[in-house]
């Protein structure tokens, strides 16, 4: 993992919440954190199987 840069997948369905995180984490400065979103749960597990995120926050309660 790059310690200046954490690469953060999101998976929610709700354009809301996806606005909400990202201005969340977009006050971080150091390190700096670069959110990529999925709004489905299939497109998400097509993007974790490329394995090129370090972290991915899942909407639980995906319908």
């Amino acid at each position: 993992m790059n310690k200046d840069l954490i690469k953060v997948l999101l998976i929610e369905n709700n354009t809301e919440d996806f606005i909400l995180i990202y201005d969340l984490l977009s006050q971080v400065e150091s390190p700096k954190i670069l959110l990529d979103w999925e709004n489905t749960y299939e497109t998400g597990l097509t993007v974790i199987k490329k394995n090129q995120h370090d972290i991915c926050l899942l909407d639980y309660n995906f319908k």
